[in-house]
């Protein structure tokens, strides 16, 4: 059985997250999304963030403040 893991978002996910919303339809990457402008947001709304992980691999992220 598959197993969902929901979690909070950290600067150790940057990496992976950008990866999946570079090939992700629909989603446009710009300036806000470099990895300064991130931890910014992260440190700002603490927990708000969050990362969906299948199977060891990243699903889904969201940035939420």
């Amino acid at each position: 059985m598959k197993e969902l893991f929901i979690q909070s978002m950290t600067m150790d996910d940057y990496e992976r997250t950008i990866a999946l919303w570079s090939t992700t339809g629909g989603i446009g990457l710009n300036a806000a999304d470099e990895r300064d402008r991130i931890r910014c947001y992260l440190e700002r709304n603490a927990g708000l963030s969050l990362t969906a992980t299948l199977d060891g691999f990243l699903v889904g992220a969201v940035l939420c403040g």
